[in-house]
């Protein structure tokens, strides 16, 4: 590289790691030191950048790579359990058994089984229609049983009516 390919890199890297920026060099070897330098800080900045990142989260509680497997957590293995055929009390033990450092309680496995008894409704346009149907015809029967109380009441009232 020439010295104004040199000044355009150095400066390229003193921007990125907010060093001061350089408009001449003595020669063409300081410039190349000074280059180098300057890549090296960058290279050990990223590495430096790359342990605070991963030892973040490793700390982080929410993080749960390396304690429960890639795919399955505690509560995905509780309702597995439950779709088993496992009474709460079984699955509870499962899952304690499986996940040692889990806290879950009879509390858990019982929402997990509510849960698992309101179905994935959400993910089934079918079921969703028919669902919206079954409130549809909930409401037209409301809705009739309405309208014959109100004659009901609009027949009772009228002899009441004639008679003032």
């Amino acid at each position: 590289m020439n010295m104004s390919e040199l000044i355009a890199k150095h400066n390229e890297l003193a921007e990125m790691l907010g060093v001061s920026q350089e408009t001449s060099f003595k020669s063409l070897a300081a410039a190349r030191e000074a280059v180098a330098t300057l890549e090296k800080n960058m290279e050990d900045a990223t590495e430096t950048l790359d342990t605070i990142v991963h030892t973040t989260e490793e700390k982080s509680k929410y993080s749960s790579t390396g304690k429960r497997g890639p795919t399955q957590g505690v509560g995905a293995y509780a309702k597995q359990c439950i779709v088993d055929g496992m009474d709460n009390k079984t699955a509870l033990a499962a899952t304690l058994s499986k996940f040692p450092s889990a806290k879950t309680t009879m509390g858990c496995i019982a929402f997990y089984r509510t849960a698992l008894s309101k179905g994935p409704v959400a993910a089934d346009p079918d079921a969703l229609r028919a669902k919206a149907q079954a409130m549809l015809d909930q409401a037209a029967v409301l809705d009739a049983a309405r309208a014959e109380a109100a004659r009901a009441l609009a027949a009772a009232a009228a002899p009441l009516e004639a008679t003032v």
